[in-house]
Formats: structure tokens, sequence, C-alpha cells
């Protein structure tokens, strides 16, 4: 592993055309894969079955489900994330929250992931607040791409995953879906259509076409 500059960090960014903000990034064409269950700040939100006056379960916008229902649908979304790392043979990706801005959420709580987090960043010379990003290999390297997920699907951090060398920003958020910013769009909504073959509780929206599954 290896600690990234904000300069060389942009400049790749720059390189792969993606945005380096907020405003920018939403000139960048983008996919998104999510689950059926439409988890939302993971399961620590959740506070029980609610119905109404009929006996009805009330669902609301939100998922509701129990912390084993969550880690298995988080465990669907990992496995389709490697499928689609190691399609595009994947050797190196920067952890970073690019145009994000920062590493934690606003609202985020100095829970297990935040905990976790914290001491990754530590580790490899990141300090609190900073941009910058820290390089490694994927080989070897699943459990922390776990832990980005994971801290992200509990609306804890805002890191991404930015792949280089196949010009693609995954940015993984509180509502459990996987965003794919990328330039390279006819690309690789061919390789996210042809992986979810094999998840029948994932789909995808394509704005840019209009596309859904």
């Amino acid at each position: 592993m290896s600690k990234v500059s904000l300069r060389e960090l942009n400049n790749a960014l720059s390189k792969s055309e993606i945005g380096l903000d907020a405003d920018t990034i939403e000139l960048t064409p983008s996919l998104c894969v999510y689950h059926i269950h439409n988890w939302n700040h993971g399961y620590e939100s959740w506070d029980g079955i609610e119905v109404d006056s009929d006996g009805n379960i009330i669902q609301g916008n939100a998922y509701r489900g129990t912390r084993r229902s969550f880690y298995s649908d988080f465990r669907e979304m990992i496995s389709f994330l490697t499928d689609y790392l190691e399609y595009n043979s994947v050797s190196e990706i920067i952890i970073a929250p690019c145009y994000r801005y920062n590493q934690f959420t606003r609202n985020a709580r100095e829970n297990d992931i935040y905990k976790e987090i914290s001491s990754f960043l530590r580790n490899n010379g990141v300090r609190r607040g900073e941009r910058t990003g820290i390089k490694l290999p994927y080989s070897g390297s699943i459990n922390i791409i776990e832990m980005v997920v994971e801290a992200a699907y509990r609306d804890v951090s805002e890191l991404c995953i930015f792949i280089p060398e196949k010009a693609v920003l995954i940015e993984p958020n509180h509502h459990f879906q996987l965003v794919f910013w990328t330039r390279q769009l006819n690309k690789h909504r061919e390789t996210v259509k042809a992986i979810l073959h094999n998840y029948s509780n994932l789909r995808y929206y394509d704005e840019h076409s209009n596309d859904q599954t």
C-alpha cells in the first residue's frame, strides 16, 4: 500500500475524465447497481416492524430488516462487486473520498466500522480530514473493499473505490447502492448486465439510456 497525494489523485481522475467535485461529477455518466431490499443507513436504524390499524406491515420507502438480513444482502453486493473487479482483471485500486471530499459522513457514529476505517487511514499515513488516497493491489485486498462498502452502507464513510486503469470510480452509498462513474459507460454497462444474470436480487439503473432491469 502507498499514499497517493491529492494532486496525483486529481490528475488520475482528470485523465479518466471523472468529475473532481459535486458539480462536475454530475457531468460524468453513471449507472447504479442496487439491491431489491432498499436499505437506508444500514440496519442500526431499524426499530422493529410497524403495523397500521388494519394490521398491515408499514415498510415506508426504506427496507426494514434485521442485522442478519442486512449482512446477507451485503454479501450479495460484495459478491457482485468482486465478480465485476475480476471480470475486468483489475490489478490496482485507490481508496479515497474523491469528489465527495470527506472521509466520513456528517452524522457518522463512532461505532465499530468507524474505528476500523480510522485505523486503516491512520496506519497508511492519512490524517483525519485529508482528501488523499491509498493505493493498493486488488489481490489480497477484499477485506479492505468490504470495509469501505460496509461503512458506506451504514452511513459512516464517504470513501470511494477508484480504478484508474479502467477509468471508473465506484461509489458505495447509504442507499445500499454501487454507483459507477465512467466515460466508458457502454463498456461497463455491458459488463454489469452480464454479471447481473447471476444475481436475482440485484438490479441496475442507467439514467443516461433510461435502461433499467
